[in-house]
């Protein structure tokens, strides 16, 4: 190799990824402006504009697509394409809400009582937990919850079994003692975030927050009717479409919880949106118990 030749190709390389790097630039702030325009129907390819196939997503303005014609499984779970934000709806639907349970109907979260307010330094996975701890002490005994779900109405037979089920899979969990399981087999209230099983439909995350896009994602994929709630049958197309590998706490947790909440808030045999949205919250289980006590 003749002397500087090397230098050479480094130098001709580093221009190479120079002007690859503009052309990337370039390419990528032309797509932004056309997301922006909300006519994003082209890409560049190889400096040329080939015309896209005009989808339902492209003529709403959305620069990419959610769905693919051919995926049957896509195509049976739609997501929630419009938050209603334009309309003055739920804002930022994206981001996960630290202390509200919100949806396009009721972007504020619960307001009765003035629930949101004053609960406000509560995740709502324990504002979820909140009835079950009576005398507000952080601890919830499985006596605590045997309570509350007779408070509510339940069969004598199902409070045994969700009791069980509920203090037995999660209490370890939640205990601020890794190496040995409370005896008593109690919930501790500020680890619940640490009980989020697998198979579920992750409206809750890993720090307890609520996320308003997968709770509407809930009823765009699974109440095909549009009749503003979910059948038990709805319900179990959701636990089976939320299944992940050998998971099979996880589908039990998730059955368990479906069945409870459809005994406590169907109506007509549907579980209403807000209902439900009420039952992330914790909201409705107050609201349910004070009826019964005449006190709400």
């Amino acid at each position: 190799m003749a002397p500087g030749a090397g230098a050479d190709m480094v130098e001709a390389a580093r221009a190479a990824r120079g002007h690859g790097g503009r052309g990337e630039q370039e390419q990528q702030h032309s797509l932004h402006q056309r997301k922006v325009n909300g006519t994003a129907t082209t890409m560049k390819q190889n400096g040329h504009d080939d015309d896209a196939v005009d989808t339902p997503w492209s003529k709403a303005g959305i620069p990419f697509d959610v769905e693919i014609p051919s995926n049957k499984a896509m195509q049976q779970h739609p997501i929630c394409q419009d938050s209603g934000e334009d309309e003055g709806g739920l804002y930022k639907a994206h981001l996960p809400r630290a202390n509200l349970a919100v949806s396009k109907e009721c972007p504020f979260g619960t307001q009765t009582n003035n629930w949101a307010k004053q609960h406000r330094n509560y995740s709502t996975l324990q504002q979820h937990c909140l009835f079950f701890d009576p005398d507000n002490d952080g601890v919830i005994w499985p006596s605590d919850t045997f309570r509350g779900l007779w408070q509510l109405g339940y069969p004598v037979i199902v409070i045994v079994l969700a009791t069980v089920i509920i203090h037995a899979g999660f209490s370890w969990f939640s205990s601020d003692n890794w190496l040995l399981p409370d005896p008593f087999f109690r919930l501790t209230l500020k680890n619940a975030h640490r009980s989020k099983h697998g198979s579920d439909t992750h409206v809750f995350d890993q720090e307890g927050r609520f996320h308003p896009a997968l709770f509407e994602n809930i009823f765009t994929k699974y109440d095909r009717e549009r009749k503003g709630g979910l059948t038990f049958m709805d319900g179990m197309r959701m636990l089976y479409g939320n299944r992940v590998v050998a998971d099979f706490a996880g589908y039990l947790a998730g059955f368990v919880e479906w069945v409870l909440t459809y005994l406590l808030v169907a109506k007509d045999g549907i579980v209403y949106k807000d209902d439900l949205r009420k039952v992330y919250d914790g909201s409705i289980f107050f609201e349910i118990a004070g009826k019964k006590d005449g006190h709400y």
